[in-house]
């Protein structure tokens, strides 16, 4: 699935200030319909040179935000960003100790060039690790294999993998009780 920000915001190329990312935000909710089975939604910012803080925090931050806290099977990624974009959207991730799944996207390639773009806390980089190494995983499981070396309990991984699906990194499969966990993209590598 696939929202053109451009597109939202009138083809305007340089988005600013908090009233621009509000607005931006009531059109992305809706917009949004949810589907059945987790889903990458892919928010294109092809066509868009700029973008500050305050339009991507009150906006496109704001709405990963919320579809998360919602509990929606849509899990944000931020895509075809220029420069300038990226720069505004790493530093202000970076500062928050957030993070979110960046990459190019075109409807005949899929994603490409995936990356993390911010920054996790060294837990939460060590659970991503560990996601990225096993493919689906539970917090059981992650608690039986001793990820890392340290012994750590079902509940303090399961804590590390929900603030991952905060962020939109990983997705939650639910069957019944039962929840696991995958990257929400495939990624070469961390970095």
């Amino acid at each position: 699935m696939r929202v053109g920000i451009a597109d939202l915001m009138n083809r305007q190329d340089v988005l600013f200030g908090t009233e621009m990312g509000r607005a931006c935000l009531a059109k992305m909710v809706a917009e949004t319909r949810e589907t059945q089975a987790p889903e990458a939604l892919f928010l294109d910012f092809g066509e868009v040179a700029a973008a500050t803080v305050s339009f991507l925090r009150e906006g496109p931050l704001a709405y990963r935000r919320m579809l998360r806290e919602g509990g929606s099977t849509l899990y944000p990624v931020f895509s075809n960003l220029a420069p300038p974009v990226m720069d505004s959207l790493g530093e202000y991730l970076r500062s928050t100790r957030d993070a979110v799944f960046a990459c190019e996207f075109s409807a005949a390639d899929g994603a490409t060039q995936v990356r993390v773009l911010g920054q996790l806390e060294t837990k939460q980089e060590l659970t991503f690790d560990a996601v990225h190494a096993l493919g689906e995983v539970t917090a059981t499981q992650l608690a039986h294999e001793r990820w890392g070396g340290d012994r750590v309990g079902v509940n303090a991984w399961s804590n590390r993998l929900a603030a991952l699906a905060d962020k939109g990194l990983v997705m939650v499969n639910r069957v019944g009780r039962r929840k696991s966990f995958r990257l929400t993209l495939e990624v070469p590598r961390w970095a």
